[in-house]
Parts: C-alpha cells; sequence; structure tokens
C-alpha cells in the first residue's frame, strides 16, 4: 500500500511539471509558439524583387532604387528627372505596388503620375478634374480610379470646405464635398472612399466617413478621439485612437476594442497596414531616443492580440552589433524604413550610417539575426515587395 502511494504521488509530480513546459503555457498565444519555429534561415532563405523609395539628398530628386531577387543587382530610376516627382507631392503608396502622386507647387493643372511597380506602366495626366486655388491634402487610388482630396476656407460662411475630386478609368469627374472638417486621410476600397476628418470648430473629435463613390452619399461614420489611424482589408476597418477597434466594414458596426501598448507614431492617416490570413503587420514606434523611430507589430487580426514584435530595445542593438561583426564599417546607423513578409516572417530594414555614409538593405527575423546584407545607394524612405 505504502508502494502505491509513493507510485501516485511520483505520477502527480511528472504531470505537473509537464504542465509548466513554456511551450504548452496557455498564456503564450498559440501563433506564438506556432512562429517560434518557423523563422526564416540563411539557407533556405527567399529573396524578393524589391522597390525602394528614396530621394537623393541635397539636390532633392526623388528615385527608386530597383533590387532584381535572383543576383541582387541594384538598378535606380529617378522619377523626378522622368515626370517631375519631387519632394513636395502628396503621394500613396499600396502594398499592390502602385504609387500615385500630386505635385502641389502652385500648380493651376496640379500634375498627377501614377506607376504600377509590377507592370512598370506609368500614367501621367497633366489635370486630373478641375481643381483651382485649393489646398491639396491627400491623394489615394485602387484599380485605376484616383481621389483627390483638397480643401478651401470659405471666408463668407466661415467654414472649411473639404472636396474630393475622384476619376475612374473610364468615367467622368465626380465632386463630393462636406462642410465644416478637415481632412486628414483618405483611403479608397471596394467603391468606398473611408476618410479621416476632425471637425473645424472642435479639433479632438474625429471621424472615419463612408462614402459611396458610385454616388457621393455618406453612409456611415465611426466617432473617435482626434487623431484617427485606420486600415482596412475590404472586408474590415482597424481603426487606432486610444486603443485599437475593429468595425465591420458594410455596417460600421464595432466587432471588438482592445488594449494598446505601443508608441503609435503613424499620424492621423491610413497607417501601413499589411494581411496575411489572420495576420495583421502594422508600424509602431520605438521608445526614444532610440536609432529607429518606427518598429513593426504583427496582430492577429480576429482578436487584435499582439502575435510578435521588434519594439524592443534589444532588438536594435542586436542588428547594430551583428552588423558591426559582419560589416565593420557598419557599425554606427540609423534605420530609415522597414517593412517585412508575413508569409516567410523575414524582415527588411534600410539603414542610412551616421559615420560613412553608406546605406544598407538587411534581411533579418525577430531575432535579429543577419540573413542577408545588400548595399543601396540611398537611404529608403520606403520598401516595396514586386513580384
Amino acid at each position: 500500500m505504502k508502494f502505491y502511494w509513493i507510485f501516485m504521488i511520483l505520477l502527480l509530480v511528472a504531470c505537473s511539471k509537464t504542465e509548466e513546459n513554456p511551450s504548452t503555457n496557455p498564456d503564450v498565444n498559440d501563433d506564438q509558439n506556432d512562429d517560434q519555429n518557423d523563422d526564416q534561415t540563411t539557407d533556405e532563405l527567399e529573396t524578393y524583387n524589391l522597390s525602394l523609395l528614396a530621394d537623393t539628398g541635397a539636390d532633392g530628386d526623388i528615385v527608386l532604387m530597383n533590387i532584381d531577387a535572383e543576383n541582387s543587382e541594384v538598378t535606380t530610376e529617378n522619377l523626378s528627372n522622368s515626370f517631375g516627382f519631387n519632394q513636395n507631392s502628396k503621394m500613396d503608396f499600396r502594398e499592390s505596388g502602385e504609387i500615385t502622386w500630386v505635385r502641389d507647387l502652385n500648380d493651376l493643372d496640379y500634375p498627377i503620375g501614377q506607376k504600377n511597380l509590377n507592370t512598370g506602366s506609368i500614367n501621367t495626366y497633366n489635370q486630373l478634374c478641375s481643381i483651382e486655388n485649393e489646398n491639396i491634402k491627400y491623394v489615394t487610388s485602387s484599380n485605376g480610379t484616383i481621389v483627390i482630396c483638397s480643401e478651401f476656407y470659405d471666408s463668407v460662411n466661415n467654414l472649411v470646405i473639404a472636396n474630393y475630386r475622384l476619376k475612374g478609368t473610364n468615367q467622368d469627374c465626380a465632386l463630393f464635398s462636406l462642410e465644416g472638417y478637415y481632412t486628414s486621410a483618405a483611403f479608397l476600397t471596394n467603391n468606398l472612399l473611408l476618410c479621416s476628418v476632425q471637425r473645424q470648430d472642435d479639433n479632438t473629435v474625429g471621424k472615419i466617413i463612408k462614402i459611396n463613390t458610385n454616388n457621393g452619399t455618406v453612409e456611415g461614420e465611426i466617432i473617435g478621439l482626434g487623431q484617427l489611424s485606420f486600415t482596412s482589408d475590404g472586408e474590415k476597418v482597424y481603426l487606432f485612437d486610444d486603443s485599437l477597434k475593429k468595425y465591420d466594414l458594410s455596417t460600421f458596426e464595432e466587432e471588438w476594442d482592445v488594449p494598446y501598448n505601443y508608441i503609435y507614431n503613424e499620424g492621423f492617416y491610413p497607417f501601413e497596414g499589411e494581411f496575411y490570413q489572420d495576420r495583421l503587420l502594422i508600424h509602431t514606434g520605438f521608445q526614444q531616443p532610440s536609432p529607429y523611430n518606427t518598429g513593426i507589430a504583427v496582430l492577429n487580426k480576429n482578436t487584435g492580440n499582439v502575435i510578435e514584435d521588434n519594439t524592443s530595445t534589444d532588438f536594435m542593438s542586436d542588428l547594430i552589433m551583428n552588423m558591426s561583426i559582419a560589416h565593420p564599417e557598419a557599425n554606427n546607423f540609423n534605420a530609415t524604413s522597414i517593412n517585412m513578409d508575413l508569409e516567410q516572417r523575414v524582415i527588411l530594414i534600410t539603414t542610412y550610417d551616421l559615420a560613412t555614409s553608406n546605406h544598407y538593405l538587411i534581411y533579418t527575423n525577430f531575432q535579429s539575426e543577419l540573413l542577408k546584407v545588400i548595399k543601396i545607394p540611398y537611404p529608403a524612405k520606403k520598401i516595396f515587395f514586386r513580384p
């Protein structure tokens, strides 16, 4: 009988230790457990066709640095020389590979340019809709449709008038207006224009309004606190004010509201969100002082839970140390842009070396490993994936 009780005690202790195994800890997100075994290694690293947007510095030219996946060759394309793209242009970037811009240098015709990074095609318009003496605030595009957001001040009624001009591939210009609101951002998806606006008489009140681009009707609004950042996957809207909220795009009904503990520094415009399966990639802020202003976090888009991020200071300090060992000439740099392949879990970071003016594109992961390093001629502001 004594042997029986000793055996039962040992069995219970063994079961208890099994339950305390970190790999099965219920406090650890299932996605995190899966991801810890999925990081890319150098032997199996997938490389990418990339386009990096940069400016050349003193002369103010805007260039694209195109990188070939097969041989990592870097070629440059000067967008300023091609069609007047400059640092004063309002720009719209889409993960689909489309860049749209509009010049706002007191040009009466406000020229528009559009480049598809996937196909290389370029479209330019001397004038897109009739705009006179208005302040261009934003430009956005989707599937051939371009929307220009502008505003002017009506001194008679003391009102700001926000104008939204829409031009599709095979349609005439359409004009929608909103009185008494400043436009902060616009995002076009599925024949719907989502706009972040703030009241003229109270800038602590912000809204996301939904405009049907077929008829100009405002179909819904979300009220928030001042600066509202948002993105959409075409079915849901993800919005930041003092927390992270998820809304159904068709009904604008809130589905959940979860705390958000990161520094958010994207400003009140559509934040850079990339979607893959159940995941949402967002750009976040680092605690300052730091050699990097913007980090990334991967969220579960169904729950808002954080799967993983690189916002700790250890990430950048470890990356700098690894770079200084592998590339002694690059031991004092700032990071200038970041993106991530959610499927392969590869992080891409571009740098600017403070001492030597050397610039690099680094392939890494959440463990700060150096997977690949490519020298580039200019510090990049934006990283695009191409097919």
